[in-house]
């Protein structure tokens, strides 16, 4: 039973009823045989629960649903990835959609007869969507010699490919008996960025890391509902990094420098999400830990972003009172 599918898709789900069928049927349509849709309705009280139900009368061998109480995105992620039979695994949230040959690709790229093994982790760029049709591209653009890498043995120059970019979890797949032998699960209790520390985990622990090109992903944005235009606690994602740097550190990693860097792009996302009034204490555990967790200079991605940096870290916003951008 746990090979008779080829890529399952989790799909968590919370009032996401504007959204929920142009979500589906991107899911039901695709050309990759051999799937599976988990849904996982986390307490909604709109119709997103009818609607997956609708789905999973119309295609009961493609889709599941299961209804539980409202408890989190992180939760719902990881009851369905354990739920899953797929070979791969996958999560689509419930207002993103993919390309029809989106699965198709990725696990074609995955299973290449070129490698004996199958890959640990195979990712694709995104669009960011906008309700009015405004689209933003975020392409991987690897170069060919990096179709399939391991992360461990790869060049400094070519790291920031896996670690220096923005990496959206659902733009891509995942080996199922590789987040289950590592225990890649999302941390569950929080109340923002609850995917950030499994996507840190999940890149330094896989050994065959694998890119496409093609941009498959649609990555909803200016969604009031959606997490990306919320928050509840800009501390999370302070949180989340002291977790990433505990695993490295756990488990030995030589990549630090990178996460370091990340974190002042994930704290500044953050910083621009949080209400003024609560800035100054943000912007004060910014500085606190860029003290305490350097990050070098040449893996910004721009020398602004740098200056940018060193002011927070330094306490110049305190001395001039000007506001961080």
């Amino acid at each position: 039973m746990k090979d008779k599918y080829t890529v399952s898709v989790i799909v968590p789900a919370y009032n996401a009823e504007d959204y929920i069928q142009q979500t589906m049927d991107s899911l039901v349509n695709q050309t990759l045989k051999g799937m599976e849709i988990i849904c996982i309705d986390d307490g909604s009280t709109d119709n997103t629960g009818k609607i997956l139900d609708l789905y999973a009368e119309k295609f009961p061998d493609l889709v599941k649903v299961v209804h539980q109480e409202c408890i989190s995105q992180a939760n719902a992620v990881n009851r369905g990835w354990k739920m899953a039979h797929g070979d791969y695994i996958a999560e689509c949230d419930a207002d993103d959609f993919a390309s029809l040959m989106m699965y198709e690709e990725l696990y074609m790229a995955a299973t290449t007869p070129r490698y004996r093994e199958k890959a640990d982790v195979v990712r694709c760029g995104f669009f960011g969507v906008w309700d009015d049709g405004h689209l933003q591209p975020n392409p991987l653009n690897a170069p060919d010699d990096m179709f399939c890498v391991d992360p461990h043995v790869l060049s400094p120059e070519k790291m920031g490919y896996i670690f220096g970019k923005m990496v959206l979890l659902p733009a891509g797949i995942y080996k199922r008996s590789f987040i289950e032998e590592n225990n890649l699960y999302w941390r569950e209790g929080g109340q923002n960025y609850e995917d950030t520390a499994v996507s840190f985990k999940i890149r330094m622990a896989a050994h065959d890391y694998r890119f496409v090109n093609d941009i498959l992903y649609y990555y909803r944005r200016g969604n009031a509902g959606s997490g990306t235009d919320t928050i509840k606690d800009e501390f999370a994602i302070c949180e989340q990094y002291d977790e990433i740097e505990r695993y490295c550190t756990e488990h030995g990693y030589p990549f630090m420098d990178y996460m370091n860097t990340r974190r002042y792009y994930d704290y500044m996302w953050s910083l621009t999400r949080t209400p003024e009034e609560r800035q100054y204490a943000f912007l004060t555990k910014c500085m606190n830990d860029f003290r305490k967790h350097p990050a070098k200079r040449e893996l910004f991605n721009t020398e602004e972003d740098f200056r940018n940096y060193c002011a927070i870290k330094y306490g110049v916003w305190m001395e001039t009172g000007v506001r961080i951008e």
